[in-house]
């Protein structure tokens, strides 16, 4: 963060006090009898603002990301779109369908079914991507647990107006209303839609959600959920062949 600031000083401020025949103090100061020097000297320092140095990570694939912070923690502004874990190896790009309800392994696939959709949405991937040993985020950065959304949502005012707070404004990528909507956190989310468990892709600018780290059961693990009409987050479990976004949180 870089503070500017402006200085501003006070001059000094002198009192003269000259004879009867003097006229102009300033001018006839040789002839000041007495003089008071009031001791001050003000130093006033307007700070003008606080400006956020623009901070990026770049995964793998070389894709750079915005990040804000929020709570104390800095957070992705984008979601995820790489097609590679940490080490290099490659996700396995699954399209929706029969094939994708099957899949219980690491996979991902394109937000409505195009990969020109993946600078402004990210990509969608199941549960088993995110839990992968070989990692999903960027080095330094791993995804959120159910905790670290919770203590998110805590520092946006709760659940019930978090998720207003965390959606991009306009209807841009969310249909009419986006209800809430105020992005006052810069959390910038968008509504990608999702792919349920039986591998159809539904909802698209209506619905979006972001996997956890947090397992709830052998086949289901938390996701927090934002809706096109209404200002809450969400917070529950889903199951995981669910195809969802991702957002990463830095160490």
């Amino acid at each position: 963060m870089i503070i500017t600031a402006k200085i501003v000083f006070i001059a000094p401020f002198f009192i003269f006090k000259t004879d009867e025949r003097s006229i102009n103090p300033i001018i006839n100061i040789m002839n000041t009898k007495r003089l008071s020097l009031l001791p001050f000297l003000t130093l006033i320092v307007f700070l003008s603002g606080c400006k956020k140095e623009a901070m990026t990570v770049t995964d793998i694939d070389g894709n750079t990301y915005k990040t804000v912070s929020i709570g104390g923690k800095v957070w992705m502004a984008e979601s995820l779109r790489t097609t590679k874990f940490r080490d290099g190896s490659a996700i396995p790009l699954v399209a929706p369908g029969n094939q994708w309800s099957l899949t219980t392994t690491a996979a991902y696939s394109d937000v409505n079914g195009s990969a020109d959709n993946a600078p402004v949405y990210g990509r969608l991937y199941n549960w088993y991507a995110v839990a992968d040993s070989r990692n999903l985020c960027p080095a330094g950065w791993h995804v959120p647990s159910n905790q670290e959304y919770s203590d998110l949502f805590t520092a946006l005012g709760g659940s019930s107006v978090a998720g207003g707070k965390m959606k991009e404004t306009g209807t841009d990528h969310w249909n009419a209303p986006n209800g809430g909507a105020t992005n006052q956190s810069g959390f910038t989310g968008r509504g990608a839609g999702y792919i349920n468990y039986l591998g159809v892709f539904k909802d698209f600018r209506y619905i979006t959600g972001f996997w956890t780290s947090t397992a709830a059961s052998a086949s289901a693990a938390y996701h927090v959920g934002l809706l096109f009409d209404l200002p809450d987050a969400d917070n529950y479990s889903v199951e995981k062949r669910t195809g969802l976004q991702v957002r990463c949180v830095k160490d």
